[in-house]
């Protein structure tokens, strides 16, 4: 047994507990307590006649360990979205003329939109037209169950009729009798295809004559006492020929190989008549079937084969019809296409002409210390390109439950970026600047500013004006690493407090944790961009450099763009703001301002800026944010404190005096 030490001291509602662990104390009355332990936990205890409760009033001083961040999951609670400035409240804050310019072409209408459009219509009613006017399908011939069908024997339209008018008379007709049924065998040679027709309503009587055509003939009666016994043969059904003549198909057959198919085939034959023959098809008439053992009368071939008229008469009526309305969609269709093409020729033209209008001719005539300029500023953002990856954070939030969740602290949610060399849309340059592609919205990196794109509208901000900030942060990484990202270190997807394995989950996998940089883009209008490079060094080294060049670029004045009018670019006179001492000009730097401001001007931006980056605005972040908003909250009040003490030791309008 272990050493232990207890003792209790009271002194009225006052109580001092002594151990191992140190002096707890409490105070109260019995059955309601309040106790304070050696490891600063508080907690009040109330109860009587051996029930009590016990609440915890905090939970102590012991912080929670740093976690790092996880990529969103499927269970993910909302997130806090990191927010950023709209384009139109940058654009406000734009003072540049080309932004200016820019927007002003965008918002011209473009006339060849409605061309465009109207030969869109017209191009869609033509196909549709002409898609109409092909070739009807003709109705599907009736499908044959070896005279299984009962629909056939109920079957009254004369389908020879329907075929000789859709695809012309047939080439022979052979015609044979079956029993008390006549048959026509009717055959295509141009489709290689028979069809073999029966009076309407003798299907029946066919059926019955193929079924027992093979029976032997029956046993007669002789002069024995006892005959042998006779088996009832069902009574045939009759065949009476209706005064229409009309006719019903029975069978299809491959003429070349005289071996049955169904009626797809049939049709898919038919279809391959090119030209419908007019002309009577010969006639054959076949040996006479032998009928209960005596050979039928033989027939006479028919001078001409009778089918019913009227049924003829209505097909053709029908198919004449769908010739001319699909000669009438043609034409339409064709004029509609026709009318497209000349709607869409000087839609073109007109486009051009308006392209020109909407364009915008940006042409720079850098010196020698402007090209080093855009060389620094370029090779700054190189660094964040040397990163495998970049992404954008669109929002993030705190995990409560972290063992569910990898022991992540904090669940994002982000977006792969690119960067690449481009010009804005609707400008000609002579210069190729970097794009940094957010996918939603663009920045472009001009030798004078940062042009600001979103939904076709520009802003301007100016490069003093853009503060960065860089630190580093442990990832949870569920997606492909890339190949030249750090790993630091291990975890669970589902993770014990000890960091081991949660054996509740089968599908437990381990996750690895990635070393990232973090970049942390503002400006005073309210830009709030926030990204992840896959190598630390590659955000550190863009701070560094990007904030060098900021320095050097302070120290010349550069050129302003040009537009049409104007081949080359003017100069902004920087002088009032070289004459203010370098803190007060860096102070109205941090809070976005330039020379010229009032007091009341500064107040607002100070209350804007401090709206931004408010501790109780970052609250639900990730901790390298809010470190690196805090950092800024420090930067903005150190200013608004120093130009507080400039305005009151300069008086009014200070901040608008040269002499300053």
């Amino acid at each position: 047994m272990g050493f232990s030490f207890r003792r209790s001291s009271s002194f009225g509602p006052f109580r001092l507990n002594f151990s191992k662990s140190g002096i707890g104390a409490s105070v109260g009355v019995k059955g309601a307590r309040v106790t304070l332990t050696p490891a600063g936990r508080t907690y009040i205890t109330v109860g009587a006649g051996g029930f009590s409760y016990r609440q915890n009033l905090h939970a102590g001083y012991r912080s929670s360990p740093v976690r790092p961040q996880l990529q969103p999951a499927q269970t993910a609670p909302a997130l806090d979205e990191i927010k950023t400035a709209d384009v139109e409240e940058l654009r406000e804050s734009s003072k540049s003329e080309l932004v200016e310019d820019l927007n002003r072409r965008a918002a011209m209408f473009n006339p060849a939109i409605i061309l465009f459009i109207a030969a869109g219509i017209l191009g869609l009613i033509g196909m549709i037209t002409l898609t109409s006017s092909l070739p009807a399908m003709l109705p599907a011939l009736p499908e044959i169950s070896s005279y299984s069908d009962s629909t056939r024997q109920a079957n009254m339209t004369d389908e020879y009729a329907l075929l000789v008018a859709r695809y012309g008379e047939p080439s022979t007709v052979q015609i044979a009798q079956a029993g008390s049924t006549p048959v026509r065998n009717a055959t295509w040679d141009s489709a290689h295809l028979t069809v073999r027709f029966v009076p309407v309503g003798c299907v029946d009587a066919l059926r019955y004559f193929e079924a027992h055509k093979d029976d032997p003939p029956p046993i007669h009666a002789t002069g024995r006492r006892r005959s042998a016994p006779r088996t009832e043969t069902p009574t045939a059904p009759s065949c009476n020929v209706t005064a229409s003549k009309a006719s019903t198909i029975v069978a299809y057959e491959d003429a070349q190989s005289h071996t049955p198919i169904d009626a797809a085939t049939a049709a898919g034959f038919l279809a391959g008549i090119s030209n419908r023959s007019a002309a009577a098809p010969v006639v054959n008439v076949s040996t006479p079937v032998l009928v209960k053992g005596r050979a039928a009368k033989a027939l006479a071939p028919p001078q001409s084969l009778e089918y019913d008229q009227p049924t003829f008469q209505k097909e053709e009526q029908r198919l004449r019809e769908l010739e001319i309305t699909g000669k009438l969609n043609q034409r339409i269709g064709v004029a509609c296409l026709a009318g497209a093409v000349l709607f869409l020729i000087p839609g073109v033209l007109v486009h051009r002409k308006n392209r020109e209008k909407r364009t915008t001719q940006l042409i720079y005539d850098l010196s020698d210390s402007a090209k080093a300029l855009q060389e620094e500023v370029e090779g700054s953002l190189g660094h964040l390109g040397r990163s495998g990856a970049i992404w954008r954070l669109d929002s993030q939030s705190a995990i409560t439950d972290w063992k569910r969740n990898a022991g992540a602290a904090y669940n994002v949610q982000r977006e792969r970026i690119s960067m690449r060399r481009s010009t804005p849309a609707r400008v000609e340059s002579n210069i190729v600047p970097l794009c940094l592609d957010l996918g939603k919205l663009k920045l472009f990196f001009l030798p004078d500013q940062v042009l600001y794109w979103q939904r076709g509208t520009f802003a301007s901000i100016d490069y003093s004006d853009l503060k960065v900030a860089s630190t580093s942060t442990r990832f949870i990484e569920e997606s492909v690493q890339t190949s030249d990202s750090q790993q630091v270190g291990n975890t669970w997807r589902y993770v014990r407090k000890d960091g081991g394995p949660d054996r509740r989950f089968s599908n437990n996998r381990q996750l690895p944790i990635m070393l990232y940089g973090v970049v942390h883009a503002t400006s005073a209008a309210g830009l709030n961009l926030v990204f992840h490079t896959s190598r630390p060094d590659s955000a550190t080294s863009f701070q560094t450099n990007f904030q060098a060049f900021q320095m050097n670029r302070s120290r010349h004045t550069l050129p302003d763009p040009a537009t049409e009018s104007a081949p080359k670019s003017s100069t902004r006179d920087d002088s009032t703001a070289l004459t203010f001492p370098t803190d007060i000009a860096q102070a109205l730097s941090v809070l976005g301002l330039r020379p010229g401001c009032t007091a009341e001007e500064i107040a607002a931006a100070y209350r804007h800026m401090a709206q931004m980056y408010h501790p109780d605005k970052t609250a639900g972040l990730g901790p390298e944010i809010q470190k690196l908003a805090d950092q800024r909250m420090k930067e903005i009040n150190a200013a608004h404190q120093a130009l507080k003490r400039f305005d009151q030791s300069q008086g009014e309008n200070a901040y608008s005096n040269p002499r300053c």
